[in-house]
């Protein structure tokens, strides 16, 4: 990354010049600076629109429209976890800091980069690993003028590691914690989900027909082996999708398509099973 002091020295072509060749995580670095470099960072055009949180790889990434998404920078608690350990090792200077700020808190982090992403990773206390991936998504979304959507990906088994918010716009999850039914209703109660859920449970996952994830606006499940009719004539949202859906009989659909004939979810637009 080029040094923002002697890049504010040169003349203004110049500087464009040389950030059109950076990458989108030097772009981010460079303008958190100042003022005038995240001015002049706003300058360098990009088709990104929005960032995704991805909780399994503990990554940021900034998403084109229609688009998976490119990986920005990495975070990762100094607690110790194996998987962290060759990531830790590989790090010979520790004297890189960079500090953001959070609900009223200061994350200092210490800066390393992935020896095969190329990307940065930045390493902050085990008490801001929650707080930390939603500094960096509105970091980013700020510098970048990008949507503030929230968008999440993530797996139950890492329900302790979920970002530090009260709600999201869209979720994309891995419901594979088959020990606590009790976790798993709680988790959902907590979270509101304001537009788009996917989920992909297991076998045995359950969760209340009343539980709030079926009032999600636009709700798909992936083998949705434990959804009945109650959770179909109990669905509050305007969209719903269920992929390879072997558990309904055809009287269950019946019974369902009489329910909302009936108007007992005058929102509801449109099911596929």
């Amino acid at each position: 990354i080029a040094h923002p002091d002697m890049l504010m020295r040169l003349p203004y072509l110049v500087q464009l010049k040389i950030l059109k060749q950076m990458e989108f995580y030097e772009l981010f670095f460079i303008a958190m600076c100042s003022e005038k470099a995240k001015l002049l960072v706003r300058i360098i055009q990009h088709s990104f629109v929005k960032t995704v949180i991805n909780v399994l790889e503990y990554c940021i990434k900034v998403q084109k429209s229609r688009v998976k998404g490119e990986d920005v920078v990495m975070w990762a608690s100094v607690h110790y976890r194996p998987e962290n350990e060759f990531l830790y090792k590989s790090n010979q200077n520790w004297d890189r800091e960079v500090t953001f700020c959070n609900e009223g808190k200061r994350i200092r982090c210490k800066l390393s980069y992935h020896p095969t992403k190329q990307i940065p990773i930045l390493w902050c206390k085990d008490k801001y690993k929650k707080l930390l991936p939603m500094a960096l998504h509105y970091s980013i979304c700020e510098i970048f003028q990008l949507s503030g959507d929230i968008q999440v990906i993530f797996r139950m088994d890492r329900y302790s590691e979920f970002p530090e918010t009260k709600e999201v716009d869209n979720m994309f999850g891995m419901l594979n914690n088959d020990d606590d039914d009790e976790s798993n209703e709680q988790f959902f109660e907590n979270i509101k989900i304001i537009n788009y859920a996917k989920i992909t449970p297991t076998r045995s996952f359950v969760l209340r027909p009343e539980n709030p994830l079926f009032s999600t606006t636009h709700l798909a499940i992936c083998n949705p082996y434990r959804i009945t009719r109650d959770h179909l004539c109990n669905f509050r949202g305007t969209s719903l999708t269920l992929h390879v859906a072997n558990g309904f009989s055809t009287e269950d659909l019946i019974a369902f398509v009489e329910n909302w004939i009936k108007g007992s979810n005058i929102i509801l637009k449109s099911v596929m099973i």
